[in-house]
């Protein structure tokens, strides 16, 4: 994503009265700008979309969770649950327990993009 883009269309929706969930790399500084001016969450991605790589950036992903105070949603890039298993501040997460189905019933992978 474009984070001068992304910021810059966060500040109008959020001042248009949306609740704004910005999708954003592993950027605390941008996490941290968003927050401020209004988003309800930040979604940093562990790993490019598709890539089923696991987390690529521990230590930005630590940095973006222990700062904020609005939720923050790991994802993109998370192949299984075990891949968000080490994550920090994965105390948070609460898409795993409240699911109708769980990890463990859940195919490894479902699709491997591009490749």
């Amino acid at each position: 994503p474009d984070p001068i883009e992304t910021f810059d269309a966060a500040e109008r929706l959020v001042a248009d009265g949306f609740v704004v969930l910005p999708y954003i790399g592993d950027d605390p500084a941008l996490a941290r700008r968003l927050e401020q001016a209004g988003c309800a969450a930040v979604m940093p991605l562990g790993a490019p979309i598709g890539s089923g790589l696991g987390i690529r950036n521990p230590h930005n992903i630590e940095l973006i969770v222990e700062a904020a105070s609005v939720p923050v949603v790991l994802d993109a890039g998370i192949g299984t649950a075990s891949d968000a298993a080490p994550a920090p501040g994965r105390r948070r997460c609460t898409a795993a327990p409240r699911s109708r189905r769980p990890p463990a019933a859940r195919p490894r992978r479902t699709s491997r993009s591009g490749r």
